[in-house]
């Protein structure tokens, strides 16, 4: 498995409180959220690729004695973590299985066995004990197919909130690479990188699912509050 971990973003909505640094090089335990991730992936034999842009010398700073590889975006204030991942989409060539996830998550490693053990081509984790707070979620029909999803969904409609953790099986990344090089060739640099996923919704010859996390724990730092809450939660 290899994994491609987004960390060029400049994290504005948390950025007035913590200055000019990137969110993943935020502290947990004496160690920087990005190096807990990336040694955690290593530790399980997943080759592991950065994607940089913002204070990007930092973050390649904070890694320089791992093993990683290390992709440059340095067009990330124009463009969305769709560019992002196109800068490294040579990752979807290696014939393995490719996980995205985003630099600012801590989570339980168990997460990344149920995205595993998912028959689905491309796989998206959520978690249905979230769904009144939370930054984007889904909608799913009694099939589990995603029906309506996105920051603004109903409550009542609401089903799980997607965790920012996705998988592409390896038999799917020839189709994946090629609908994220449509997109970028059509200009949809303002997209998010989940909306490849969702761009086979309706395709019968890709399945797309979705894998609940719930019980396990996990946190994404977007804003300074959820950083106090990891703080609390991993310690």
């Amino acid at each position: 498995m290899r994994a491609i971990v987004l960390a060029a973003g400049k994290g504005s909505r948390i950025s007035d409180k913590i200055g000019a640094i990137p969110k993943s090089l935020l502290k947990i335990n004496e160690k920087t959220i990005l190096e807990t991730l990336v040694d955690k992936l290593l530790s399980q034999g997943i080759g592991v690729t950065v994607c940089v842009g913002y204070r990007h010398c930092l973050i390649e700073d904070a890694l320089k004695e791992r093993p990683v590889k290390v992709s440059y975006n340095p067009f990330y204030e124009l463009m969305n973590n769709i560019g992002t991942l196109w800068f490294a989409r040579d990752t979807f060539m290696q014939n393995d299985d490719v996980l995205i996830l985003s630099a600012d998550l801590i989570f339980d490693m168990a997460i990344l066995e149920k995205l595993k053990q998912s028959t689905g081509d491309l796989v998206m984790a959520t978690d249905s004990d979230r769904i009144q707070t939370g930054d984007y979620f889904f909608s799913l029909d009694q099939n589990g197919k995603i029906v309506e999803y996105g920051p603004n969904v109903p409550v009542e409609k609401r089903t799980c909130e997607y965790m920012g953790i996705s998988m592409v099986k390896q038999r799917a990344c020839n189709a994946f690479c090629k609908k994220l090089e449509d997109m970028i060739d059509h200009g949809d640099f303002q997209q998010y990188f989940e909306q490849v996923f969702f761009s086979f919704r309706n395709d019968p010859a890709v399945q797309l699912r979705t894998v609940d996390v719930a019980g396990l724990p996990w946190q994404e730092i977007d804003f300074y509050e959820d950083y106090q809450k990891a703080l609390n939660q991993f310690r």
